[in-house]
């Protein structure tokens, strides 16, 4: 509910950096199977980290890293 939501840079509402684990694609390629692509050396092919770099700028983030081998996506927001 918006008119519950604190005011930006107040309570929870402000800076953060988040991070988080076992961000994988789901491989497309295997249409009846949801497995996820986990292998590292497949990931940096497809670039991935790029990927994920272009939907934190669309929802006004910052990219930080992301890490092949955990899956771990980290990002910056300046509010929620």
């Amino acid at each position: 509910n918006e008119e519950d939501r604190p005011a930006e840079g107040e309570e929870l509402n402000c800076q953060a950096i988040i991070s988080l684990l076992g961000v994988y694609p789901i491989d497309r390629l295997i249409s009846s199977s949801n497995e996820e692509i986990t292998d590292p050396d497949r990931l940096i092919d497809m670039n991935y980290g790029k990927y994920l770099e272009q939907i934190t700028k669309k929802f006004h983030g910052e990219f930080i890293a992301y890490d092949v081998y955990t899956g771990t996506w980290s990002f910056q927001v300046e509010h929620f």
